[in-house]
């Protein structure tokens, strides 16, 4: 069992370790590491062969528009003005068509990385409340003891 003493920031940390536990009373997050069990060993074949999969898969994209841009060499007009105009590889316009896109693509989703990002603050803040309200409810009794002595 490995213990990391920190932050609420901290839990991505641990995250990794594959399983967790976090301790809000005292900020404590903890690692559970397993030696070589039957359910760790299938979590770790698995993750691998899904990682080999998506390795696969990026392959044959990568070759499927390899042999694509090897195919379309021809020249194309590509008109942007209306009255200029050049002559590209239909590669390159196809390629300039994709990298506008994902350009688009991340503007669109730039509106809730923030919305995610402003809830993520607000979550974190929540927890570091009732954390802290929970040690609070755990010192008192202590307090309040030693009190009546």
């Amino acid at each position: 069992m490995v213990q990391v003493k920190g932050k609420v920031g901290d839990y991505t940390r641990a995250k990794r370790l594959n399983k967790y536990q976090i301790c809000p009373k005292s900020f404590t997050l903890t690692a559970i590491l397993t030696s070589c069990s039957a359910s760790s060993l299938h979590f770790f074949t698995t993750g691998a062969i899904m990682k080999l999969f998506y390795l696969i898969i990026k392959a044959i994209v990568l070759i499927f528009f390899l042999i694509l841009a090897l195919i379309n060499f021809q020249r194309v007009p590509f008109s942007y003005l209306p009255s200029q105009q050049m002559e590209l590889p239909l590669i390159v316009v196809m390629f300039g068509m994709f990298v506008v896109g994902a350009i688009f693509g991340m503007f669109a989703l730039f509106g809730r990385l923030l919305r995610l990002r402003s809830e993520n603050a607000r979550l974190r803040a929540e927890v570091q409340k009732s954390a802290r309200l929970a040690t609070q409810d755990i010192a008192a009794p202590v307090q309040a003891a030693s009190d009546k002595q």
